[in-house]
């Protein structure tokens, strides 16, 4: 089955991209992979590099390590999952929400600092098992929303100049 995530109550398919991964920047560093030059900075210390940049014995070291974080691709736009749930209650779905939590079997810290609210980090630290249990948590429990935290990168617009006067 295709990854997925849910945005408006609808199921929204991703695709694969192959072409670029992202890579945490600390284990890049503990690792003393150096990454491209080019590569762009993105929130969460992690850096989206093109994989065919990287030496294969550098890729080889960051798969090891397990810091070749997937990338996903909706329509143009780059979407990279961190491992951080957020979770929006209405009424008294928190037993429900905290059941479809237990069901997956992943170690998290729960965070209920906030009314009507958790915010689930994933020991893991990967963005595809928190995109899991955010699918999960929609489909067992069905709270008002449930997302994996995502960013998003677009393609940089075109940069035109006004002619001169």
């Amino acid at each position: 089955m295709a990854p997925y995530y849910y945005a408006g109550g609808r199921k929204i398919e991703l695709e694969l991209d192959r072409e670029h991964a992202a890579v945490p920047l600390d284990e890049a560093r503990r690792l003393g992979v150096s990454l491209p030059d080019d590569r762009r900075e993105l929130p969460g210390d992690l850096a989206l590099v093109r994989q065919d940049e990287l030496s294969p014995p550098e890729r080889a070291s960051l798969e090891r390590a397990g810091a070749m974080r997937q990338v996903y691709n909706y329509r143009g736009t780059l979407m990279v999952p961190l491992p951080e749930v957020r979770v929006e209650l209405e009424g008294d779905q928190r037993v429900a929400v905290l059941s479809a939590i237990a069901h997956a079997k992943v170690k998290a810290d729960i965070d209920e600092s906030t009314p009507g609210r958790l915010l689930v980090r994933l020991e893991s630290n990967l963005g595809d098992d928190a995109l899991a249990l955010a699918n999960t948590i929609t489909e067992r429990a069905n709270p008002a929303l449930s997302s994996a935290r995502m960013v998003q990168v677009t393609a940089r617009p075109d940069v035109r100049t006004r002619p001169k006067r």
